[in-house]
C-alpha cells in the first residue's frame, strides 16, 4: 500500500502538462497570428496587377498592339553576314537580329490610329521589268519609327565603312559610301512627314496580304475585306508591316530594301468620270456612248462633241 501514490501522481502530473500546455500553447500562435498577418500583406500587393491589366484590353487596345515592339531588336545587335553573289550575279548581305537569327520584321507605324498615307499609287518602278514586283511609297508618322529608321541607316553605313574592301573591293572613305549609300527615309517636298519606298510583291510567290477596312480609323474593331493591289491608291490611308533581308547592291550604289508583307488600308475616296472635271460655272452633259450607254447625264448647258 505505500508504494501507490508513487506511480499513480508523478506520472500523470509530468505527463499532463507536457501535451495539454505546452503544445497548445505554441502551436496557436503560429496558424492564428503570425501566418494570417503575413499572408495577408501578398494579395494586397497583388492587386495592384489586375487594375494595370485592366485598360489594356478596353481602352487601350489599339495602342497595344501598335506600341508594343514592333520592332523587337536593337539596332545595334543586329547582326550583318558575309557578303554573298546571288544566282542573278548581284551581291546582297543578309541582315538578322542577332542570337535569334530571325529576319527584320516590323511595321512602320507607332499606333493604329496613326497610319501612313499612300503617296502614289502602287507602281512598276522605273526601268524594272518585272511586273508582279512593285513600289509602294508611304509617309512614316510615328517620331519612333523615323528614329529607328535613321539609326538603321547611320548603320549601315558604319558596316559598309568597316567591310569596305569585302564588299566593294577597296578601301572606301565614309564620304564615298554615304554617296553611295540609298537612305531608307527621304524628305517630303512639301515639309510633310518623312516618306519611304516599299516594294510589293503581287505574283504567287509570296504575295503581299491586302485587308481593306471597312470603317472608322478610330474604331475598336475593324470589319475587314480581302483587298489587291488596285487597293493601294494615292493618298490611301494604310498600316503597313514590313520585313527585310538586309542589303542589296548595283552598280550604282548599295541599299536595305523593305518589302511590304501585311498592309490593311482605308481607300481614298476617288472622284472619277465626268465628275472628276473642276470647271466653275460651267455645268457639263456627258456624252453617252453609244455602244456603252449610261444613265446618269446631268443638266444640258455644255454638251460633249461627237468624236
Amino acid at each position: 500500500m505505500p508504494t501507490q501514490p508513487m506511480p499513480t501522481q508523478p506520472m500523470p502530473t509530468e505527463a499532463q502538462p507536457m501535451p495539454t500546455q505546452p503544445l497548445p500553447s505554441e502551436a496557436q500562435p503560429m496558424p492564428t497570428q503570425p501566418v494570417p498577418t503575413e499572408a495577408q500583406p501578398v494579395p494586397t500587393e497583388a492587386q495592384p496587377v489586375p487594375t494595370e491589366a485592366q485598360p489594356m484590353p478596353t481602352g487601350a487596345q489599339p495602342t497595344a498592339v501598335a506600341q508594343e515592339p514592333l520592332f523587337d531588336f536593337k539596332v545595334s545587335e543586329l547582326a550583318y553576314a558575309s557578303i554573298r553573289k546571288n544566282p542573278s550575279g548581284s551581291k546582297s548581305v543578309y541582315v538578322n537580329t542577332g542570337d535569334a537569327g530571325d529576319r527584320l520584321r516590323f511595321g512602320l507605324y507607332e499606333e493604329r490610329t496613326n497610319p501612313q498615307t499612300i503617296v502614289w499609287d502602287v507602281s512598276c518602278p522605273p526601268g524594272s521589268d518585272n511586273p508582279d514586283r512593285l513600289s509602294l511609297d508611304v509617309t512614316i508618322n510615328s517620331d519612333k519609327v523615323v528614329a529607328m529608321l535613321r539609326e538603321l541607316d547611320v548603320r549601315n553605313v558604319d558596316e559598309a565603312v568597316k567591310h569596305s574592301k569585302e564588299w566593294f573591293n577597296k578601301e572606301c572613305s565614309r564620304s564615298s559610301i554615304e554617296n553611295m549609300y540609298y537612305p531608307l527615309l527621304r524628305d517630303s517636298n512639301n515639309d510633310g512627314p518623312p516618306q519611304t519606298r516599299t516594294k510589293v510583291n503581287v505574283g504567287e510567290t509570296r504575295p503581299v496580304w491586302v485587308l481593306v477596312a471597312n470603317g472608322s480609323i478610330q474604331s475598336d474593331e475593324l470589319d475587314c475585306t480581302d483587298g489587291g493591289q488596285q487597293d493601294l491608291t494615292r493618298n490611301s490611308r494604310a498600316l503597313v508591316i514590313i520585313e527585310t533581308n538586309g542589303l542589296w547592291f548595283s552598280n550604282s550604289g548599295f541599299g536595305m530594301s523593305l518589302t511590304a508583307t501585311d498592309v490593311v488600308v482605308w481607300p481614298s475616296s476617288s472622284t472619277t468620270g465626268i465628275n472628276a472635271f473642276n470647271l466653275p460655272s460651267v455645268t457639263m452633259k456627258e456624252w453617252v456612248n453609244p455602244k456603252r450607254p449610261r444613265a446618269d447625264q446631268n443638266s444640258d448647258a455644255v454638251d460633249f462633241p461627237e468624236w
